[in-house]
C-alpha cells in the first residue's frame, strides 16, 4: 500500500511563518511523510522533535546543488540526524552540451560520496531534461554517466514535455526506487474557466514569458494522474509525493483540496 508524502515547497509561504504548524497540518491531513525543501533556519534538533511529535517520516529532501557541492559533510550530518537518506537534486538548467557536461561533473563525485555514506542521490526532473541532445534525452544521459543516480520522476513535467508519464515510468523503472511526484496541471493557453480561476499571479507571469504549462491541484488539470497512480501501484512505489508549484489561493487550502482528491484516486 502506497503511503502519502508532500513536497513542502507547496507550503513554502506558510513555512516561513510557522514551520511547526505546517508539519502539524500535514500530519492532520493524513500525510505519513514529508519531503523537505529547506528548513527555514531551524536546527536539526528542532526538525527531529517536530517529526517525532507529529509522527511524520522524512521521505526525502530537495537540496540545492550548490549546497551539495560546498557543504556535503554538514548536509549529510543534518539529514542523518533527522532520519533522511534520500537526497534529491531539485533543478539544474541544461541548455547545451557544456552545461550538461558541467552537471555530470558536479554530480558524479557527490553521488559517490553520498553512496559511500549510506545515502541515495536522486535527480528531480522538469520538462527541459526530457529534451534530446545529440539523439539522447538529457535525463537518460545523466543516468548513463552516473551509475549511482536514481530518479525522482515528476510526472507532471514529463506530461508537460509531451511524453506519456505511464510509459516513462515503465521505461525507467530500473532507476526509480520508491518515490514519485504526483502532480496535476494543464496548458494555460487552452484551459477551462475553472482552471483559469485557480491560477495565482506567478503562473500568469510565467505565461507572459511564454511558459504555458501550469501545475495545479490534483483533479483540476489534464495530466493522467489516475493512470500514473495505477502504474505506481503496479510498480510497488512506496511513496506518492504530492506537489503543486502554484498553490491557490494558499498552500493550506490547496493541499487540503488536493489530498482529498488524491485519496479518492488511490482507492
Amino acid at each position: 500500500m502506497a503511503k502519502l508524502s508532500i513536497q513542502l515547497y507547496t507550503l513554502r509561504e506558510a513555512s516561513k511563518d510557522n514551520f511547526e504548524q505546517v508539519l502539524k497540518f500535514c500530519s492532520e491531513q493524513g500525510f505519513q511523510g514529508v519531503e523537505f525543501a529547506g528548513f527555514y533556519g531551524h536546527s536539526k534538533e528542532e526538525i527531529k522533535s517536530w517529526l517525532d511529535k507529529y509522527h511524520l517520516t522524512v521521505t526525502s529532501a530537495h537540496v540545492p546543488l550548490e549546497e551539495l557541492e560546498h557543504d556535503l559533510q554538514q548536509t549529510m550530518e543534518f539529514h542523518r540526524f533527522i532520519g533522511n537518506h534520500r537526497i534529491v537534486c531539485p533543478f539544474y538548467l541544461v541548455t547545451d552540451q557544456a552545461s550538461l557536461r558541467e552537471l555530470i561533473e558536479k554530480l558524479t563525485p557527490i553521488a559517490k560520496t553520498l553512496t559511500e555514506n549510506g545515502f541515495d542521490l536522486y535527480y528531480h526532473n522538469h520538462d527541459h531534461e526530457l529534451a534530446k541532445m545529440e539523439d539522447q534525452y538529457i535525463l537518460d544521459c545523466l543516468c548513463d554517466e552516473i551509475p549511482q543516480l536514481k530518479l525522482e520522476v515528476d510526472t507532471f513535467w514529463v506530461y508537460a514535455a509531451k511524453q506519456n508519464p505511464v510509459e516513462f515510468l515503465q521505461s525507467h523503472k530500473d532507476r526509480i526506487d520508491d518515490i514519485v511526484h504526483i502532480k496535476d496541471g494543464f496548458d494555460g493557453r487552452n484551459c477551462t474557466q475553472e482552471q483559469h480561476d485557480h491560477l495565482p499571479n506567478e503562473a500568469f507571469n510565467r505565461m507572459q514569458r511564454g511558459i504555458y504549462m501550469c501545475p495545479c491541484s490534483i483533479g483540476l488539470g489534464n495530466a493522467p494522474v489516475k493512470d500514473v497512480i495505477e502504474t505506481c501501484k503496479q510498480m510497488e512505489i512506496e511513496w506518492f509525493i504530492l506537489e503543486n508549484d502554484f498553490p491557490y489561493p494558499d498552500g493550506y487550502t490547496d493541499v487540503a483540496r488536493s489530498i482529498h482528491t488524491l485519496k479518492e484516486f488511490i482507492k
